[in-house]
C-alpha cells in the first residue's frame, strides 16, 4: 500500500528506527514482552466498556452492538501504514559566559530543507469500526452521527461521519499501533488515534486509546 505524505513544522529530534514487523506478530511480541501492562489492565471510562475482557484492546460501540477487540481481532482487519514528513529546524545556541564557567553548545547546521519521516502502522478509523457495522451504505442517518475516541485517561476527540467516510481527511485518520516499525510504548499505547491531515493534530491525538463510540442525534 502507497504512504501518503502530510507535511509538518517539527524542531529536530532523533527518531528511534526499528525493523518493521507484521502487525499480528507486533502484537504478540508485545504481549509477550511485558504482558498486559497496568495501563492496559486500566478500567476504560466509559460504561460501553464495563465487564469487557482483561485481554481486549478496545471497546467499539455502536447503539447495542457493541465490540470488544483482542489484538488477533485487530491483526484480521485490513492494515494501513501512513508517513508524516516533518521539517526539522535547528535548534538556537547557547550564549551563556564562559566566565560563569559554562561552555557554550553548538548546534549542528542543518540544510534548509531537512526533513524526517516517521512512519505509523495501524488501521485506517473507519476500518476499525467496520465490525459494528457503522456507516453502512443503507444507513442513511449516519450523516448526522459522529465518533467519540475515548482515552484511559479520559481524554476524548470527536470524528465526524462526514469527515471519517467522506472526504479525504478519512484516508488519514489511523488507529495506531507501531511507529517506524516498533509498536507502543505504555504511555502511548497499545493503541493511539491520530487525524494526519489535522493542521493542529495535537487535540484529536490520543494516546491509549480505549474506545470508539458512535454517537447520533
Amino acid at each position: 500500500m502507497s504512504a501518503r505524505h502530510v507535511t509538518r513544522h517539527h524542531p529536530a529530534r532523533p527518531l528511534g528506527r526499528g525493523p518493521a514487523l507484521p502487525m499480528g506478530v507486533a502484537a504478540s511480541v508485545w504481549l509477550a514482552g511485558v504482558g498486559l501492562c497496568s495501563s492496559a489492565l486500566a478500567e476504560c471510562p466509559t460504561p460501553e466498556a464495563k465487564g469487557r475482557p482483561a485481554d481486549a484492546w478496545l471497546t467499539i460501540a455502536h447503539g447495542n452492538a457493541i465490540q470488544h477487540l483482542q489484538p488477533s481481532q485487530l491483526a484480521a482487519l485490513p492494515g494501513s501504514q501512513r508517513s508524516l514528513q516533518r521539517r526539522l529546524v535547528a535548534g538556537i545556541p547557547s550564549t551563556r559566559s564562559a566566565d560563569s564557567g559554562t561552555q557554550r553548545s553548538a548546534t549542528a547546521e542543518l540544510p534548509a530543507d531537512a526533513q524526517s519521516t516517521t512512519t505509523f502502522s495501524g488501521w485506517l478509523l473507519r476500518d476499525v469500526l467496520a465490525p459494528v457495522g457503522y456507516a453502512l451504505p443503507t444507513d442513511r442517518g449516519a450523516r448526522l452521527s459522529g465518533v467519540e475516541a475515548v482515552a484511559l485517561d479520559g481524554w476524548r476527540a470527536w470524528f465526524s461521519w462526514g469527515e471519517v467516510f467522506n472526504s479525504a481527511a478519512g484516508e488519514q485518520m489511523l488507529v495506531i499501533q507501531q511507529v517506524d516499525g516498533v509498536a507502543l510504548d505504555t504511555h502511548a499505547g497499545p493503541l493511539a488515534l491520530r487525524a494526519l491531515a489535522d493542521t493542529r493534530p495535537g487535540p484529536r491525538h490520543v494516546r491509549q486509546l480505549c474506545a470508539l463510540i458512535v454517537l447520533r442525534r
